[in-house]
């Protein structure tokens, strides 16, 4: 498989231009947010023109891993990483890279659920200070459902970057 190139578009603004932040730019922070696609929500049927291969977890996590990596990102945010996959693989591989995570687990309040949230950050450049999750079931709402929302509150090792930073 080829690999993809992505286009960026610059998001054309309406009304008065913003002003800008007093930061310099040496303290500005890459993020990349992605939906790796739980295994368990895998059915070949949603996916008639995949071959089956490609849609196996190991194979999507290791040409996930290779790409994200590529970019040399700050913080990586994930959805619909499950529970096992983060412990087994995707935690201890991206620790190869320089990176720390947390993870938080979907709510289960009607059946079971094996994803979950994780967030990635380049332990270089910060640690953790608290991690808060919360479980959308407990404010109701019709898209609530099992939802989850991960807070990580990070701490800036260097001057480089953000004295904090929270990531949702």
């Amino acid at each position: 498989l080829a690999k993809f190139q992505r286009s960026w578009v610059e998001p054309v603004r309406h009304g008065p231009p913003l002003s800008q932040p007093q930061s310099s730019q040496s303290s500005r922070v890459s993020v990349m947010s992605y939906n790796v696609l739980c295994q368990a929500y895998i059915q070949n049927n949603y996916f008639p023109r995949c071959p089956v291969w490609a849609l196996r977890q190991q194979y999507r996590s290791e040409h996930l891993i290779s790409e994200i990596v590529s970019y040399g990102l700050d913080v990586i945010a994930l959805q619909e990483l499950a529970e096992q996959w983060y412990t087994r693989y995707w935690r201890p591989e991206l620790a190869r890279y320089g990176y720390d995570g947390a993870f938080t687990q979907k709510t289960a309040s009607i059946y079971p659920r094996p994803d979950g949230c994780a967030v990635f950050w380049r332990a270089d450049l910060f640690e953790l200070v608290a991690q808060h999750k919360v479980e959308m079931c407990q404010h109701p709402h019709e898209d609530a459902r099992d939802n989850i929302a991960q807070f990580v509150l990070l701490r800036g090792r260097t001057e480089d970057v953000p004295p904090w930073l929270c990531i949702t």
